[in-house]
């Protein structure tokens, strides 16, 4: 009877060490994700121009998007402040932020990737301002909708598109036609950036031949 309670004694003392231990790591990560919170939060007030406004008001909206989207406030707020440096009003800047963690849910892809993409393809297109919003989703929906329809997955395909962007711009082409010649050329390389590579200088020797 002692042996089986001395048994129980270690085992109790073993649960709880491990208990502890699982707690520390919980803390430790709990910490490094309040430390990460404050510094992408004191980046993002870095670009706020506007009198009277910081990152702080807009919290709850962090919250809500992070939420919605289960991808961690970090990524809401850091793709925000990148939209921010690149000359958004706080309010284009959400928009956008809600806009680019629709690419990064539909192409399962990362929520920074997403941003950046969006911002080359954007930025290639030449899309204004006070259309960026709308462009975007116009854009995402046609990535969405071919890479459906690809073998190519979303990633290979909006690699495709950001790397031609500017040729498109440039040719006055279709967003849509082009994107799907980027499907079918990602799907016989298997690469997006690679099919991109090959339009983009052939759509360069034909300006310039």
């Amino acid at each position: 009877l002692a042996s089986s309670f001395a048994d129980l004694a270690n085992k109790i003392l073993l649960i709880d060490i491990a208990l502890t231990a699982v707690a520390l790591v919980m803390g430790t990560k709990a910490v490094q994700a309040s430390s990460q919170f404050g510094a992408s939060m004191s980046t993002l007030d870095r670009f706020i121009t506007e009198s009277g406004v910081s990152s702080g008001q807009y919290r709850a909206q962090f919250e809500q998007l992070s939420v919605q989207y289960a991808i961690g406030i970090n990524d809401i707020v850091s793709s925000t402040a990148d939209w921010k440096a690149a000359n958004f009003d706080m309010r284009a800047s959400l928009d956008l932020t809600r806009i680019a963690m629709d690419y990064a849910t539909a192409g399962q892809v990362e929520a920074g990737y997403a941003t950046e993409t969006l911002k080359k393809i954007l930025s290639g297109m030449a899309v204004e301002q006070d259309k960026a919003a709308s462009s975007a989703t116009r854009f995402g929906d046609v990535i969405n909708f071919i890479s459906d329809k690809s073998t190519s997955g979303f990633r290979e395909i909006a690699d495709g598109v950001a790397a031609i962007a500017p040729s498109i711009k440039a040719s006055g082409g279709s967003f849509e036609q082009m994107t799907g010649v980027v499907s079918v050329l990602a799907d016989t390389l298997q690469s997006g950036s690679r099919a991109g590579e090959g339009i983009r200088v052939m759509m360069g020797q034909l300006k310039d031949p």
